[in-house]
């Protein structure tokens, strides 16, 4: 079984459970709800999908990979990298100085993608 099978059986589950009313004791729903949230927070973590776009905007530091794509792909080289959403760029290292490389959202998906920086590499 898949984690994304799991994330739906646990789902359907709960579901199950709440139908049934008072029949069921809360410290089982309860139990139940927190091992989907667990489920859908590795699920999250573990994804290889590109982020989207709203994520991106949403993030503080966290270490992305920018894969470069379209008219960008052979320009730029991609990089791992922390993003900051709302200044949308990436912290670099330039001759020993630590620099913000502006990456604006507008072009993302035309010019660039980000993935986690786990997931596998992407082919050229």
């Amino acid at each position: 079984m898949t984690l994304s099978e799991s994330v739906k059986r646990e789902a359907a589950s709960i579901e199950y459970l709440v139908s049934r009313g008072n029949n069921v004791p809360p410290e089982v729903l309860e139990h139940r709800k927190i091992c989907l949230a667990a489920l859908e927070e590795k699920a999250s973590r573990e994804s290889h999908e590109p982020f989207s776009a709203e994520e991106l905007e949403k993030m503080d530091g966290e270490k992305i990979r920018i894969h470069y794509i379209g008219a960008c792909e052979g320009f730029y080289q991609d990089v791992t990298a922390p993003y900051y959403g709302q200044k949308q760029q990436y912290i670099s290292c330039i001759g020993g100085l630590l620099c913000g490389i502006a990456l604006p959202l507008q072009y993302y998906g035309k010019g660039w993608i980000a993935y986690r920086p786990d997931a596998p590499e992407v082919a050229p």
